[in-house]
């Protein structure tokens, strides 16, 4: 299991880097204006789509094809792998034919709100980024039977190569406006999924069409599926309903909202990446043997280690993203003005960073207590905050307020979270998680100051030798403090991993 994390792991930060790459070159073609806005709009809905798919796939296929293989029995295994493959093109084909042929009645309600040239740009685009849709659900789908396989390298592999020939047809395109954006994307995800489906076949799995269903489908439905199916779908109306709210602060927020939901985003999948792999099934082996006193210290350290890198970067990203957004980003149309409210926006993605971060590990606790309609329950709760929030303070403070929004529903989705985890387990936090945080935060607020004095020393006068030394005062603060309990890290043992 150990070797399996640390090779997605390693895969996903590579992915990170070679994402921001291309985030890079759409920065310097296109900055944050009506184009991307068109691109992010047609977006909203296969992205919808392609997070329904893959948790589909996790929660029906996955499990039963795991388990057919340990019994040795090969010969369902397959069948569910041809069955799963052929609803999944067929079934997402079909839906893209029908956004296609429907999107006279979606465009309206997508582009509300925009300029003239988005409209115009969002209505070539859409037709073509649905189909994007089925292309994604079956590279998802080969990957995560790869991964059922043992097969991690190759399925994490893949996206690289997406990343690669995206870069290449948008740099050939550049000239092409919003051609470029659209067929980069589509060409990336055609190579993906081909060259999942190759290591699909190289690791002997025939793949054949097959469109029966199990007998027993209506149980699983109504026991497993049916929730989780409910859950994954609120999960994702809300990355779609804050890109959709977003267009109403005007020309160009959609697109910083796009930037800084990058840049965030490799924070958030930094930590679920390398921790939440490991710890759903940690947390089931604990449960199963009855060994809540140590699940509830684990909870305790997890809890510790999660404050202590979601403090840190809102302090990094507080003192040095405005900066370094400005080194990375602000070349060709990406302006200044683009810097500045996209490091306001990431600034308050990453308020939200403790919230998303301790309420996913918290779900993954309620998942291997297989609470299914409990996380359910926190899904409506989250949606009905997303949507309450971004209304109330989109008046006030435009796309920044959106994304402060979506921080606040984050961490009252903690707070009940948190509560629940509480009545079940018994107190998680003790006296010790109280002393850390309030360490925490006064080593933090100390590291800011400091951080800022330095930025004033140098003057600006070189970029990567402040960003170097804000990254360094921070990071030598935080490992102080993980050394005190319920942490007990030494800095030795840090530096070392």
């Amino acid at each position: 299991m150990l070797a399996a994390a640390r090779t997605v792991v390693a895969f996903g930060i590579i992915l990170q880097v070679a994402g921001f790459g291309k985030l890079l070159v759409i920065a310097d073609y296109f900055g944050a204006g009506p184009l991307l806005d068109a691109y992010y709009l047609g977006l909203v809905i296969p992205t919808f789509l392609n997070g329904v798919s893959a948790g589909i796939f996790q929660s029906a296929f996955v499990p039963a094809y795991v388990k057919a293989r340990a019994r040795g029995d090969d010969a369902t295994a397959r069948a569910l792998a041809s069955v799963a493959f052929s609803w999944t093109a067929v079934a997402f084909g079909a839906v893209a034919a029908l956004l296609t042929a429907l999107r006279s009645v979606a465009l309206p309600v997508l582009s509300q709100s925009t300029s003239p040239d988005t409209r115009a740009a969002l209505q070539y685009a859409f037709a073509l980024l649905v189909w994007t849709t089925p292309l994604n659900a079956v590279a998802d789908a080969g990957a995560l039977l790869l991964n059922a396989e043992g097969r991690f390298a190759a399925a994490a592999a893949a996206p690289l190569l997406n990343v690669l020939v995206g870069v290449i047809v948008l740099v050939a395109w550049r000239g092409n406006a919003i051609d470029a954006l659209v067929w980069s994307l589509l060409a990336g995800l055609a190579a993906q999924a081909l060259v999942v489906l190759i290591a699909v076949r190289d690791a002997g799995i025939r793949l054949r069409p097959q469109f029966t269903l199990p007998a027993t489908l209506p149980r699983m439905l109504r026991t497993i599926a049916l929730p989780v199916l409910l859950s994954v779908v609120l999960g994702n109306l809300i990355p779609a309903f804050v890109q959709m709210v977003s267009v109403r602060a005007g020309t160009g927020a959609i697109s910083a909202m796009g930037y800084a939901s990058r840049l965030h985003n490799s924070l958030v999948q930094a930590v679920v990446l390398s921790v939440s792999v490991v710890l759903l099934p940690h947390f089931a082996r604990l449960i199963a043997e009855g060994r809540n006193a140590e699940l509830r210290a684990t909870l305790e350290r997890v809890f510790a280690a999660t404050l202590l890198f979601a403090v840190a970067a809102l302090v990094l990203v507080a003192a040095s993203g405005p900066l370094l957004i400005e080194v990375l980003l602000e070349h060709g149309h990406f302006t200044a003005a683009d810097t500045q409210l996209v490091a306001r926006i990431w600034l308050a993605l990453t308020a939200g960073l403790l919230g998303a971060t301790w309420g996913i590990f918290l779900v993954r606790l309620f998942q291997a207590q297989q609470h299914i309609w409990v996380i359910f329950s926190f899904g409506c709760v989250s949606v009905l905050a997303n949507v309450a929030f971004a209304f109330a303070f989109l008046p006030l403070w435009g796309v920044v307020g959106v994304a402060l929004a979506n921080s606040l529903a984050y961490a009252l989705i903690m707070w009940l979270c948190h509560r629940r985890a509480d009545r079940t387990l018994g107190r998680v936090l003790g006296v010790s998680a109280h002393g850390f945080v309030a360490r925490t935060v006064l080593a933090n607020l100390a590291a800011y100051s400091a951080a800022m004095w330095w930025e004033n020393l140098l003057e600006r006068s070189s970029p990567l030798a402040v960003l170097t030394g804000q990254f360094l005062i921070v990071a030598a603060a935080n490992m102080l403090v993980a050394r005190t309990p319920p942490l007990s890290v030494p800095v030795t043992a840090l530096l070392r991993r």
